[in-house]
């Protein structure tokens, strides 16, 4: 008897030579055949790549590095300020490659990898804290990356156990109404993926990761907040927070990030309203109009 697509999954789960984007594939088929869209949904952002807003995006994809930065002779050295929470922000980084890109990476020697900090960020910061930063990078170890791979295997692991469990094995390619059935009524997840994405693109080599983003809406507004901003907010940190913020809303992917950076900018705005307000009809409107 040929084995059922369940079985296949954990044999192919427990065997480390099987690549997990390969393994992802055949999740992608049992998940289709059974009619689970949730897991459909997640094995499709691991093979194609995430770009949802930050609360959407699976724990194991979040994380830290270490953050170095260029002065203007070509030296790299740590980066730090003097306030612990601009740091971890700096520092925090989103994993949202396809899981692909990360196996690449491991086939090669590379301890650590190098993930470029956006040039608009290191301007902010620049303009707002007076330093002559040239470039950022976050250094990422070659241990969280394998960690991601290694997480999203068990995952599929786990969730070809709670199948079988449910005495869902399946034949050859193929499930019976009964085991479809008892898929649907169990509500079997997988992972912790919520949201709706579109496609993401990336590519790593073994020294960097670099992430490509669909082109954000350039708001004429939002270049005349930054500028009335950077000219009437004396408050260092309270003026960084708050270009961060226009700089995701122009950046934004789609409209639900760019709402998050509309509330993020009036969070951080609080102080300096007078400042802000006269800016805000317009940037709404523009939001709902893209």
């Amino acid at each position: 008897m040929v084995a059922g697509l369940v079985e296949q999954l954990q044999t192919d789960a427990l065997d480390h030579t099987v690549p997990v984007s390969t393994l992802l594939r055949k999740v992608k088929v049992c998940a289709a055949k059974l009619g689970l869209d949730d897991a459909l949904s997640w094995v499709e952002q691991e093979l194609n790549g995430y770009t949802c807003l930050s609360e959407d995006l699976p724990e194991y994809r979040q994380g830290y590095g270490t953050t170095m930065c260029q002065d203007v002779y070509a030296r790299w050295f740590p980066f730090a300020m003097e306030n612990s929470d601009w740091n971890d922000k700096i520092a925090a980084i989103e994993f949202r490659e396809p899981v692909s890109n990360y196996e690449d990476m491991l086939k090669t020697d590379g301890r650590t990898f190098d993930l470029p900090l956006d040039n608009q960020l290191v301007g902010i910061l620049n303009q707002s804290f007076g330093t002559s930063i040239v470039a950022m990078r976050n250094k990422v170890s070659r241990g969280h990356i394998h960690g991601i791979v290694e997480r999203v295997r068990t995952l599929v692991l786990d969730w070809s156990l709670e199948l079988a469990r449910r005495e869902i094995t399946g034949e050859g390619m193929s499930f019976s109404t009964n085991e479809k059935a008892r898929a649907s009524d169990a509500h079997i997840s997988i992972g912790t993926f919520t949201g709706s994405f579109n496609t993401g693109s990336a590519s790593g080599d073994g020294s960097a990761i670099s992430q490509s983003t669909v082109s954000g809406q350039n708001f004429q507004c939002i270049a005349e907040l930054v500028e009335s901003v950077s000219a009437n907010v004396s408050d260092t940190e309270a003026r960084a927070a708050i270009l961060l913020a226009a700089n995701e809303i122009s950046g934004a992917q789609d409209k639900r990030k760019m709402l998050a950076g509309y509330e993020r900018l009036i969070s951080a705005a609080a102080n300096h309203m007078t400042v802000v307000a006269p800016f805000l009809p317009a940037i709404a409107a523009a939001i709902a109009g893209s």
